[in-house]
């Protein structure tokens, strides 16, 4: 995935509903500042915006009034009822299998991966 950085500007359009009370305004502020203030996001653009499910109030947003490029946008409300049904401590595996040998730190082979 970071291999996309590398080649261009990442846009990254996001529209997450939470759900009541799982978050507050100013904490969420500056946890998502540090995210996008990562090395590895210099070149990405960002949008988002966080509302309360039960008032429809805005908690957070962030170029929410911009347009971006539509990527896949089923991943948006497939992520919100996720987030709904499983919680915010829920957590997928996927492991990932090597046919060859890593060489100076590159595979010589081919990978598989598999989820649980």
């Amino acid at each position: 995935m970071f291999a996309s950085f590398r080649h261009g500007p990442f846009v990254l359009a996001l529209a997450v509903v939470l759900a009541p009370g799982r978050a507050v305004a100013e904490p969420l502020a500056r946890r998502i500042e540090a995210i996008m203030a990562r090395p590895e996001f210099r070149r990405s653009y960002f949008g988002m915006a966080f509302v309360d499910v039960a008032t429809g109030k805005p908690v957070y947003r962030f170029n929410a009034d911009k347009f971006f490029v539509p990527g896949s946008t089923t991943k948006v409300p497939t992520a919100a009822s996720a987030l709904q049904l499983l919680g915010a401590d829920s957590r997928f595996h996927t492991r990932v299998y090597r046919t060859g040998p890593i060489v100076n730190g590159v595979l010589e082979g081919a990978s598989e991966s598999g989820g649980s």
